[in-house]
């Protein structure tokens, strides 16, 4: 809960450090909507050393779903939060685990796909680093 709200209030990561020293579990503890603490960060626009610090904590909540399938990227620009999208949030995700760039979300669509076929309103940076960073991380699979 305390990790939750502090990454809801996005903390500096000192806070967020001392919570999960206390609590490492708390990294793993879904909400009602089976959201993780990386999740509500990614949705606040944390900054990305926090979200480097929470996928540390648990690596495997950067591809879990949420009751609705998104997962902690869709969060970071799939909203209708008054919150400002965070072209570094959105990066920091795809560096730790571009896969989930082609990862579907519950329509069937990948991390662009959904801004393109979804009408969402991103800011250019962030359409432009996912547009790169699905097209980088494609041409990796081509070739191995």
């Amino acid at each position: 809960m305390a990790l939750r709200l502090a990454c809801r209030h996005n903390a500096p990561k000192e806070v967020i450090l001392k919570v999960l020293e206390y609590c490492p579990e708390s990294a793993k503890a879904t909400d009602r909507n089976k959201r993780l603490p990386l999740h509500t960060a990614a949705r606040n626009g944390a900054s990305p050393e926090v979200i480097r610090i929470l996928f540390k904590a648990y690596p495997l909540a950067i591809t879990k779903v949420d009751d609705i399938g998104m997962t902690p990227l869709l969060c970071s620009y799939n909203r209708r939060s008054k919150n400002k999208i965070n072209c570094k949030t959105v990066d920091a995700l795809i560096r730790l685990r571009p896969k989930t760039l082609l990862m579907k979300d519950i329509h069937g669509n990948n991390a662009l796909e959904s801004i393109l076929f979804g009408n969402l309103k991103v800011p250019e940076d962030v359409f432009r680093v996912i547009q790169y960073r699905t097209a980088s991380y494609s041409k990796k699979l081509r070739f191995k």
